[in-house]
């Protein structure tokens, strides 16, 4: 038996923040409306595992994480220090998997991993 994540969901206080930090990652939204009839973000051309974003007023919610596999982390990271939403609170680096932690606007762990297929060969 085998199993994968096909989507994921998160809460957010600043939608509109929250959308941009994603965007500089390189993830494009569009507006959805679900069956109740509440205005949310949904990724714009799904990739392997959708992505939703929906507002909420609650103070406290769950810390969820997410997983995002990137070509270049250094790249992602200079969109993000560009954009002003890179967080200064770093989690950890990898040098094993070419991987980093870092933090969503709304303080959530956020795991960058390089796509296998993006490594260059040395030759």
């Amino acid at each position: 038996m085998s199993a994968k994540i096909i989507g994921h969901c998160l809460r957010t206080r600043d939608l509109e923040r929250m959308a941009k930090f994603y965007e500089a990652i390189g993830i494009t939204f569009a507006l959805d409306v679900s069956v109740t009839g509440s205005s949310h973000l949904v990724t714009a051309t799904p990739p392997r595992t959708l992505l939703e974003i929906y507002p909420t007023k609650v103070p406290d919610f769950v810390d969820d994480g997410i997983i995002i596999e990137v070509t270049s982390i250094k790249e992602v990271l200079q969109s993000l220090r560009k954009a002003g939403l890179l967080n200064k609170r770093e989690l950890q680096k990898n040098n094993v998997n070419e991987a980093v932690g870092i933090f969503d606007p709304d303080g959530r762990p956020v795991f960058l991993i390089v796509a296998k297929n993006s490594k260059k060969k040395k030759g």
